[in-house]
């Protein structure tokens, strides 16, 4: 059991149970992301077509794949932003 393990080897084995799963999480995200860029929304249906694109765009955020313009005017990642945007709101 992980309680009989030394902490050096407690750790290590938490690092890799992290990665694999945060890997595992980024392939789903991406597996995800590509069925959403199938689907056809009908122009007609405006609703539905605004909420596909809301969902393709929280993929791709969630990836670190989707790019903004700052207000500054520079392009930044998502992953960039999202620490913009927690250091705005705690400073």
């Amino acid at each position: 059991s992980i309680g009989d393990l030394p902490m050096e080897e407690t750790y290590r084995t938490l690092f890799l149970t992290y990665g694999y799963f945060h890997r595992s999480l980024k392939m789903q995200a991406r597996h995800d992301l590509q069925l959403l860029q199938k689907i056809a929304s009908d122009p007609g249906h405006r609703e539905a077509a605004q909420a596909l694109t809301a969902l393709i765009k929280t993929q791709k955020t969630r990836l670190g794949e989707l790019t903004s313009v700052n207000d500054e005017g520079a392009t930044e990642n998502a992953e960039e932003s999202s620490a913009i945007s927690i250091s705005r709101r705690v400073s």
